[in-house]
């Protein structure tokens, strides 16, 4: 706004910009033109005058000089004309006379004549002027007379006449002026510089009126217009202060509702983004055209790219194909009919992989009312992935089932004719022929043992007797025997500093050895291994299935045939092989025992093939700091011991076969099938004082009991007794969930002689 103060001109009543010097100077210009004029025509008057007067005084002086010198010159009395002469150059204003005959003969020498050395005066001067007079009488010319008259004289009277003329005109001029220039002031500016200083105490906000407007002329009508104006911005200055002080409460109250809007707002906006950022699936806004506008945080993890690189641009920029885009296309045209629409697709990322994405759409009004989409992006990849894992984990626990089932009758028949073959070795001399039969039916029978095992292991793994080991010392053994005998060569890469793992020693060592084992028949020839182990750090979410944390991973590359893309999926499948069958290779169990191995160690396992390419085996397990316990390597010996061992199994196979070798060690065998006979025998035992007494007891029998379970079923407590547990095979019952039970110890099925006397030596050494 502009300031009123600003416009107001300052005081000029004393300068040349105001009204009064303006007004009497221009007056004075007038009055001085007039003047001047006037001046300039009595001056003209007065000098025409006074020349005149000095012609008329020549022309007379000539004649009478003329007139009384025409006896003389009758007479030739020069004396007298010079006397003539000389009597009139004694006046003031004549300068010469000069008397000449008819013939011009100059008759008289005057003063100013001698004063020139005899030259004749200059009649032309301008200070001289020269009248002529003829000397005649009669019409008879007797000469001449000249008269010079002195002109300066008249002139010096011309220029101070002219000058008194001009100083009085002067002074009459500043006469006059003062006493227009007074009035001016007294009638005219003076009552406007009082109505400037009310117009400008009206402007600094004080409606005051002025006490000129009496006047009946028309300063007298503007100091009237003027008051009528003040009392009317007072009232209209006092009307809109009122309005303001209204529309300032007003403004105030809407400030202050405007404020907590804003506030709300704010919250409000800050809450949705959070929401929108906290969301655990992408979200995008984008127009009909899909012009991407705005998306969340998790949007850019999924994809990839900053928030730079597509707002603004095409949601073709993160579908992996055309065919992909388009089925996208098709699927939002559900919009219109539907109001949603759901759609399966492959995403691509910043780096060029592609990852799977559920994706559901919605109308939505945007900014400005534009109706556009809300797409939703769920990351399924590892949903997608786990949904396989709990698909395969249901086709194998069908197959468990039945091998469990197999196995277990299978196993308890192996265990009778493993333990006859090894009492028969004992008794046949070992230079006799039926050795080496007996020989070769044993390792045959291992043969079926260790088959029996795998299908026990895949039916339950148990959960693995882990110690933190290092990788490096473990393939140093295993690789050297899976390679052995073949033209296949295994380079190591291991990082410097490689994290310990906890891991069940044995187990790992077969999943090494197994995949080994595919990789060297896979390649059927000579070629190259490559095993590589890193520690990393996993983020959450990074690799599917698996926790952050740190981890070691191992990948196992071959130069072999490959594995067909429809069939990778089936590789760890029970009883799935690409291999040849017979009665060495492909019994389809290899990898899916390692699978459900490396799962126990909460680890993860994945397959990458392409054919005529090789294979490329991921492997991930975790890891931990700090120097692990290794397990002590115990002696197996065949003892002689003495006591008593309660045999307790539902088989009798079983026990006719432990009976036998516990006969061969020295001990004596007493046979039950339930926990009920079980307790009678210790009770009797314990009445009978007998100290050394070993309880083999059935893993199926025990239902969950503890050993603090079976000892409380007994009526005597006999202080010496050992509980061992009797399982099908090793990894039907854990080493730590032995030791978690309270039992003494393990012994596995189908059992050996050396391992029976090493198990009862334990016990009689912690007697």
């Amino acid at each position: 706004m502009i300031d009123i103060k600003k416009i107001i001109n300052p005081r000029r009543w004393c300068t040349w910009a105001g009204i009064r010097c303006r007004i009497t100077a221009g007056i004075m210009l007038i009055l001085c033109v007039l003047l001047i004029f006037f001046a300039k025509l009595a001056i003209t008057q007065q000098r025409s005058r006074m020349l005149g007067q000095l012609e008329n005084y020549g022309r007379e002086v000539s004649q009478f000089i003329a007139n009384i010198s025409i006896v003389p010159i009758q007479k030739y009395s020069i004396y007298h004309l010079e006397n003539y002469a000389f009597q009139f150059e004694q006046g003031q204003l004549i300068a010469f006379c000069n008397i000449y005959d008819k013939n011009g003969t100059l008759l008289t020498r005057t003063r100013e004549k001698a004063k020139n050395g005899g030259k004749t005066v200059d009649h032309n001067a301008n200070r001289i002027q020269v009248f002529s007079a003829e000397i005649s009488e009669n019409r008879i010319s007797y000469g001449r007379v000249d008269v010079g008259l002195y002109v300066e004289p008249i002139y010096s009277n011309i220029n101070r006449t002219t000058l008194y003329i001009i100083v009085g005109f002067c002074f009459g001029v500043v006469l006059i002026g003062g006493a227009v220039s007074f009035f001016i002031h007294q009638q005219l500016v003076r009552p406007i510089l009082r109505l400037s200083k009310t117009t400008r105490t009206i402007a600094d906000g004080k409606f005051v009126t002025s006490d000129i407007s009496e006047r009946n002329d028309e300063i007298g009508e503007l100091a009237g217009s003027i008051n009528l104006m003040s009392g009317k911005l007072n009232d209209s200055y006092r009307s809109l202060e009122k309005k303001v002080e209204e529309r300032t409460a007003e403004l105030y109250l809407a400030k202050n509702l405007a404020e907590t809007s804003n506030r709300h707002l704010q919250i409000a906006g800050e809450e949705v983004q959070a929401l929108l950022d906290n969301s655990s699936v992408g979200i995008v806004f984008v127009t009909n055209e899909l012009k991407i506008l705005r998306a969340n945080r998790e949007f850019f993890r999924i994809i990839g790219f900053d928030s730079e690189e597509i707002v603004g641009k095409s949601a073709r920029l993160f579908f992996a194909d055309e065919g992909e885009f388009h089925a996208f296309l098709d699927h939002s045209s559900q919009l219109d009919d539907q109001g949603l629409f759901q759609h399966q697709t492959e995403l691509q990322k910043k780096d060029g992989s592609l990852i799977a994405c559920a994706v559901q759409g919605r109308h939505a009004l945007l900014s400005g009312g534009v109706q556009g989409i809300v797409l939703n992006f769920e990351d399924i990849t590892s949903r997608l992935l786990i949904e396989s894992e709990l698909h395969k984990m249901r086709k194998l626990e069908s197959v468990r089932v039945l091998a469990r089932g197999i196995a277990h009758d299978f196993n308890n028949i192996l265990a009778v004719i493993l333990g006859n073959i090894s009492l028969v070795e004992r008794l046949v001399d070992q230079d006799d022929q039926a050795q080496n039969l007996l020989t070769e039916a044993r390792k045959a029978s291992l043969r079926a043992r260790d088959l029996t095992a795998k299908l026990l292991s895949f039916a339950k793994t148990s959960d693995p007797v882990t110690t933190i080991e290092q990788l490096p010392d473990l393939l140093q053994i295993s690789i050297p025997l899976a390679l052995a005998g073949s033209r296949v060569t295994c380079e190591l890469d291991l990082e410097d500093g490689l994290w310990k793992v906890p891991m069940d020693k044995n187990q790992i060592d077969s999943v090494i050895q197994s995949i080994i084992l595919n990789a060297k028949e896979a390649i059927d020839g000579k070629g190259t291994v490559t095993l590589c182990c890193r520690n990393q750090q996993l983020g959450a979410k990074e690799v599917a299935t698996l926790e952050k944390g740190a981890y070691v991973k191992i990948t196992i590359a071959d130069t072999g045939s490959g594995v067909e893309p429809h069939l990778i999926d089936n590789v760890f499948d029970p009883y799935f092989s690409t291999k040849e069958k017979d009665s060495n290779k492909g019994s389809g169990l290899g990898l899916s025992i390692v699978r459900s191995i490396v799962v126990k160690h909460n680890g993860a396992i994945f397959l990458e093939s392409e054919p005529d390419k090789g294979c490329l085996v991921t492997l991930y397990l975790p890891a931990v700091g700090g120097d692990g316990l290794v397990k002590k390597k115990v002696e197996q010996i065949v003892p002689t011991g003495k006591g008593v061992v309660v045999v307790t199994d539902k088989d009798e196979a079983v026990h006719d076969l432990v009976k036998e070798m516990l006969s061969y060690l020295g001990y004596e065998h007493l046979g039950c099938h339930s926990l009920e006979e079980t307790a009678g025998i210790v009770d009797r035992l314990a009445r009978e004082k007998i100290k050394n007494v070993v309880v083999l007891i059935d893993q199926c029998l025990l239902e969950g009991k503890k050993k603090a379970d079976i000892l409380g079923m007994f009526t005597r407590k006999c202080t010496k007794v050992r509980l061992i547990v009797f399982p099908e095979n090793k990894d039907k019952i854990s080493q730590s969930e032995t030791v978690e039970a309270g039992f003494d110890d393990i012994l596995t099925k189908p059992v050996q002689l050396l391992d029976l006397s090493r198990v009862l030596r334990s016990c009689e050494n912690n007697l």
